[in-house]
């Protein structure tokens, strides 16, 4: 208790943060425990569809619509030839964003779609039907996680993402999902 009266270091008078090692650590193992799982995923899931030859030659382009799941998908992914589009502009916020024409043609040729699918980003259905993109996958890594009733009347806590436990679950969910679309 001692220690969450002072400041935790000091710089010029000023308090100063810094990053806690077990917050570090733990983020890290998140994505290296991601990261793993897709490395070492063999087989194709009982009724993954299947990927024709001319499909697997290329890369695997995967959108994404919020910063965390671009994160851990890029992570996920390290050192293979799949492809990670970030759908909004990194200087958007998602409660604020307003579909583009140059956002929309971003998903028409994408392979699969990362979603957070509790209200945050519900924008990007109306923006896959306008791409023409009849077919990508659409990966909700939320279905794998508890979630809070939202505080304001709203069915569910969007925010998911905050939790680093979930932060691991959902990464394991992408992880799962691009394995089956794409198994060694």
């Amino acid at each position: 208790r001692e220690r969450l009266r002072r400041p935790l270091a000091t710089g010029e008078g000023r308090p100063t943060a810094r990053r806690s090692p077990r917050v570090t650590c733990g983020a890290v193992a998140a994505l290296a425990f991601a990261a793993a799982i897709l490395a070492t995923s063999t087989g194709r899931a009982a009724g993954a569809p299947e990927v024709s030859p001319a499909a697997e030659a290329r890369p695997l382009r995967v959108g994404v619509t919020l910063h965390p799941y671009y994160s851990w998908t890029r992570n996920v992914v390290r050192g293979t030839d799949v492809q990670v589009v970030p759908i909004l502009p990194g200087e958007v916020d998602a409660g604020d964003y307003q579909p583009r024409p140059e956002d929309i043609a971003k998903i028409a040729d994408l392979d699969a779609i990362v979603v957070n699918g509790l209200g945050h980003d519900d924008f990007v259905e109306g923006m896959i039907k306008a791409s023409g993109n009849e077919h990508p996958r659409v990966i909700r890594p939320n279905e794998a996680t508890p979630v809070l009733p939202g505080a304001h009347g709203e069915k569910a806590n969007s925010h998911t993402f905050l939790s680093f436990t979930n932060a691991i679950v959902q990464s394991r969910a992408i992880a799962d999902a691009l394995g089956e679309m794409r198994p060694r």
